[in-house]
Protein backbone atom coordinates (compact mmCIF):
# COMPACT_ATOMS: atom_id res chain seq x y z
CA UNK A 1 0.00 0.00 0.00
CA UNK A 2 1.70 3.22 -0.77
CA UNK A 3 0.09 6.58 -0.10
CA UNK A 4 1.76 9.76 -0.22
CA UNK A 5 0.45 11.50 3.18
CA UNK A 6 0.64 10.14 6.45
CA UNK A 7 -2.19 7.71 8.04
CA UNK A 8 -2.39 6.56 11.46
CA UNK A 9 -3.07 3.03 11.36
CA UNK A 10 -4.29 1.04 14.33
CA UNK A 11 -2.01 -1.83 14.39
CA UNK A 12 -3.88 -3.81 17.14
CA UNK A 13 -6.58 -4.07 15.15
CA UNK A 14 -5.06 -5.93 11.82
CA UNK A 15 -6.03 -9.33 11.35
CA UNK A 16 -3.14 -9.95 8.51
CA UNK A 17 0.54 -8.58 7.75
CA UNK A 18 3.03 -9.79 5.27
CA UNK A 19 6.77 -9.20 6.69
CA UNK A 20 8.94 -7.75 4.23
CA UNK A 21 12.31 -8.85 3.41
CA UNK A 22 13.85 -5.68 2.45
CA UNK A 23 15.30 -2.96 4.97
CA UNK A 24 13.17 -0.45 6.41
CA UNK A 25 12.93 2.86 4.82
CA UNK A 26 13.10 4.84 8.25
CA UNK A 27 13.61 4.38 11.82
CA UNK A 28 10.81 5.04 14.31
CA UNK A 29 12.28 8.22 15.32
CA UNK A 30 12.57 9.76 11.88
CA UNK A 31 8.53 8.15 11.26
CA UNK A 32 7.36 9.94 14.37
CA UNK A 33 9.48 13.26 13.56
CA UNK A 34 8.13 13.21 9.89
CA UNK A 35 4.82 12.77 11.09
CA UNK A 36 5.21 15.62 13.79
CA UNK A 37 6.40 18.25 10.72
CA UNK A 38 3.64 16.53 8.40
CA UNK A 39 0.92 17.66 10.96
CA UNK A 40 2.32 21.14 11.45
CA UNK A 41 2.29 21.33 7.85
CA UNK A 42 -1.23 20.54 7.19
CA UNK A 43 -2.39 22.37 10.41
CA UNK A 44 -3.73 19.94 12.84
CA UNK A 45 -6.31 20.90 15.18
CA UNK A 46 -6.32 20.29 18.71
CA UNK A 47 -9.27 19.05 20.76
CA UNK A 48 -10.09 19.48 24.76
CA UNK A 49 -13.06 17.63 26.64
CA UNK A 50 -13.56 17.11 30.18
CA UNK A 51 -13.17 12.90 30.73
CA UNK A 52 -14.50 11.08 34.03
CA UNK A 53 -12.52 8.25 36.12
CA UNK A 54 -14.60 5.85 34.15
CA UNK A 55 -13.52 7.78 30.88
CA UNK A 56 -10.01 7.83 32.15
CA UNK A 57 -9.83 4.11 32.58
CA UNK A 58 -11.49 3.64 29.13
CA UNK A 59 -8.71 5.50 27.84
CA UNK A 60 -6.21 3.74 29.01
CA UNK A 61 -7.70 0.47 27.33
CA UNK A 62 -8.44 1.50 23.90
CA UNK A 63 -6.51 4.88 23.22
CA UNK A 64 -5.85 6.46 20.22
CA UNK A 65 -2.36 8.00 19.59
CA UNK A 66 -2.32 12.01 19.52
CA UNK A 67 -4.01 11.90 22.71
CA UNK A 68 -3.41 11.83 26.47
CA UNK A 69 -4.95 12.54 29.52
CA UNK A 70 -4.13 15.11 31.69
CA UNK A 71 -5.88 15.36 35.15
CA UNK A 72 -9.79 15.26 34.03
CA UNK A 73 -8.91 16.66 30.52
CA UNK A 74 -8.86 14.19 26.96
CA UNK A 75 -6.64 16.74 24.83
CA UNK A 76 -5.26 15.92 21.44
CA UNK A 77 -5.02 16.84 17.78
CA UNK A 78 -6.55 15.70 14.72
CA UNK A 79 -6.64 16.98 11.40
CA UNK A 80 -9.26 16.66 8.68
CA UNK A 81 -9.52 13.14 7.47
CA UNK A 82 -9.69 11.88 10.77
CA UNK A 83 -12.08 13.79 11.48
CA UNK A 84 -15.45 11.45 11.74
CA UNK A 85 -12.84 8.83 13.26
CA UNK A 86 -12.79 10.85 16.19
CA UNK A 87 -16.32 11.92 16.46
CA UNK A 88 -16.89 8.05 16.25
CA UNK A 89 -13.98 7.29 18.69
CA UNK A 90 -15.20 10.02 20.98
CA UNK A 91 -19.35 8.68 20.84
CA UNK A 92 -17.89 5.62 22.20
CA UNK A 93 -17.63 7.42 25.81
CA UNK A 94 -21.33 8.14 26.23
CA UNK A 95 -21.97 10.18 29.22
CA UNK A 96 -18.08 9.84 30.30
CA UNK A 97 -16.67 12.67 28.12
CA UNK A 98 -18.07 15.98 27.21
CA UNK A 99 -16.38 18.22 24.58
CA UNK A 100 -14.79 21.29 25.46
CA UNK A 101 -13.41 22.93 22.36
CA UNK A 102 -13.40 23.09 19.59
CA UNK A 103 -17.06 24.46 19.08
CA UNK A 104 -17.34 22.92 15.44
CA UNK A 105 -16.92 19.35 17.25
CA UNK A 106 -18.99 19.72 19.41
CA UNK A 107 -21.42 20.93 17.31
CA UNK A 108 -21.38 17.98 15.13
CA UNK A 109 -20.96 15.98 18.22
CA UNK A 110 -24.27 16.73 19.53
CA UNK A 111 -25.96 16.29 16.24
CA UNK A 112 -24.89 12.67 16.24
CA UNK A 113 -26.20 11.98 19.28
CA UNK A 114 -29.64 13.83 18.66
CA UNK A 115 -29.35 11.50 15.46
CA UNK A 116 -28.92 8.62 17.33
CA UNK A 117 -32.18 9.52 19.77
CA UNK A 118 -34.14 10.31 16.81
CA UNK A 119 -34.11 6.49 15.79
CA UNK A 120 -35.79 5.79 19.16
CA UNK A 121 -38.69 8.43 18.59
CA UNK A 122 -40.50 6.94 15.82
Amino acid sequence: MQKKEPFRYRCDLFTVFEEQSTHAPFTFSEIDQLANEYRQKIKAKSFECLITSAGKERFTKNNYPGMKVVDNRLIGTYVAAEYQYLLDYLLTYGNEIKIISPQRLKNDYLKRVKQILQQYEE
